[in-house]
């Protein structure tokens, strides 16, 4: 393996607007007074190479990715605050990654040369691009890119995963996003019409509905046995406060805005929205996934993601139903 050296709340009125795409249905607003959007959004950005490693500053964040290792994120901060874990707290399930979705399609673990494999790195204009080797994901023979877009004006990053099939027949496939956070944050989405655990090896996540959203505070987490929730939702978007030090830096937001997949086209046996809790109770997986596509022998399935990371305001109330962050 790797290593390094009824109508809906609307939750983010005080937050900028996330980059919505014409006719997409994409989640609710972040962001304070929106600051003007440069027509080049590189100019403001600084990329930079170290080995295989790819480090993008815009604006306060930082974002490490890991070319030789599956082409991960291996960091992601706003100043010195790390919204990912990495190895120190667990050597294989650490920063953000990327599967295929179903998992009854490969089982576990995951796929090499999708999770944890060399991936090419190429800079094209605007946008990182990282693509995997040929990878089997049970009997479906795909490749990976990653793209990755900073948006300097608004401190938001713009992610594609796109899946193209290999084979010489037609599959089905889900794309799917785990992003490891560290302990003691508050994750919360807006409630569907469904939630569920699938059987063994993992308990039902504890979790509180409030003001039509699904909320979990890992610090009410009881270590012991691993906890998973499959979710449908209602909105477009997965929210994660990483918690600062008491009486020491702020809490930062990491919200993840993307297209709402109706249950007919999500993926069997899974959710748009995970969440799992680790047994050891060191990390959170926020997790998500696009729409189960259908791809034709040579064709492509492109999964958009924005992500946006923010300092909340010292005087903001981050809990379980929150009026502060819900505005």
């Amino acid at each position: 393996f790797c290593h390094t050296g009824a109508e809906r709340p609307n939750p983010w009125r005080r937050f900028m607007e996330a980059g919505q795409r014409p006719g997409a249905a994409r989640g609710p607003p972040l962001g304070w007074a929106p600051p003007a959007v440069s027509a080049n959004p590189m100019e403001t950005a600084a990329l930079r190479r170290r080995d295989e490693q790819l480090l993008l500053e815009f604006g306060e964040v930082r974002l490490e990715l890991d070319a030789a290792c599956g082409a991960r994120v291996r960091r992601l901060a706003l100043g010195s605050t790390d919204l990912l874990i990495g190895e120190d707290v667990h050597p294989t399930n650490w920063g953000s990654t990327y599967w295929t979705s179903p998992q009854d399609d490969w089982g576990w673990p995951p796929v090499a040369a999708i999770d944890h494999e060399p991936y090419t790195a190429v800079v094209e204009g605007d946008t990182v691009s990282l693509r995997s080797g040929p990878a089997l994901a049970g009997t479906k023979r795909l490749s990976v890119t990653k793209r990755f877009t900073p948006r300097a004006g608004r401190q938001a990053l713009e992610v594609e995963y796109v899946v193209r099939n290999l084979g010489d027949a037609p599959f089905s496939i889900a794309s799917w996003e785990i992003s490891r956070v560290p302990a003691g944050g508050l994750s919360f989405f807006a409630a569907g019409a469904r939630e569920y655990t699938l059987v063994g090896p993992h308990t039902i996540l504890p979790t509180t509905k409030e003001r039509g959203v699904t909320w979990f505070d890992h610090r009410r987490f009881e270590p012991g046995q691993g906890a998973k929730l499959n979710a449908d939702s209602s909105g477009g978007w997965l929210a994660h406060v990483v918690r600062g030090p008491e009486g020491a830096g702020a809490d930062v937001l990491f919200l993840k805005s993307f297209d709402v997949v109706p249950l007919e086209r999500q993926a069997p046996g899974e959710g748009v929205v995970e969440l799992y809790a680790d047994e050891t109770g060191a990390y959170v997986e926020v997790e998500n996934q696009g729409p189960f596509d259908r791809i034709e022998p040579g064709a492509t399935s492109v999964y958009r993601v924005t992500w946006l990371v923010r300092a909340l305001p010292r005087d903001m109330k981050v809990a379980i139903g929150s009026a502060d962050l819900m505005g």
